[in-house]
C-alpha cells in the first residue's frame, strides 16, 4: 500500500514542479512529510501481502514519447538487452521519479543538430510514430 502512495506523490510532484502554483508546492511538500514520517517513524512500515501484491508493478522501461519534456542535463546509462533472437544490443537509458527510459539514438542524433542553432536548450520532448521497426520519433525543443 505504501508503494501505491509514494508513486502516486512522485507523479503529483513532478506534476507540480513542472506547472505548479506555491500552494499545490506547499501542498506536496505536506504530504511527502507526512509520508516520510510514515515510512521512518519507527512504525512497522511493511504491507501486507495482499497490499504489496496489489501495489506491486513490474519494472518496465518505458518510452522516452511517454514524457512530457525531457531536460537536457539528465543522466544516461548504458545497458545491454537481447533482441527476439538472443542476440545482444547496446542501448541508452535514463530514469525520471523512478521510471526507466529508453533513449533512442535517433533523438540523440537530432538532438545533436538542434543544439548548434540552440546550444542553452535546456527541455525537449519526443512524438513516436510507428511501431517495432518501422518506429521513428520527432524531437522537438521544449521553449520556457
Amino acid at each position: 500500500m505504501m508503494a501505491k502512495h509514494v508513486r502516486e506523490l512522485m507523479r503529483d510532484l513532478k506534476q507540480v514542479l513542472y506547472n505548479g502554483t506555491q500552494d499545490e508546492i506547499e501542498y506536496i511538500v505536506q504530504n511527502f512529510d507526512i509520508l516520510v514520517n510514515k515510512l521512518f517513524g519507527g512504525q512497522n512500515n511493511m504491507g501486507t501481502i495482499q497490499e504489496e501484491a496489489d501495489a506491486y508493478e513490474p519494472k518496465t522501461t518505458g518510452n522516452i514519447s511517454e514524457l512530457d519534456k525531457i531536460s537536457t542535463q539528465i543522466q544516461l546509462t548504458d545497458h545491454e538487452g537481447t533482441d527476439k533472437e538472443g542476440k545482444p544490443f547496446n542501448y541508452k537509458k535514463f530514469n525520471v521519479d523512478g521510471q526507466d527510459y529508453r533513449m533512442p539514438y535517433s533523438v540523440l542524433a537530432a538532438l545533436k543538430i538542434i543544439r548548434e542553432d540552440m546550444p542553452n536548450l535546456q527541455f525537449f520532448k519526443v512524438k513516436k510514430t510507428g511501431t517495432g521497426m518501422n518506429t521513428s520519433y520527432q524531437t522537438i525543443p521544449v521553449l520556457k
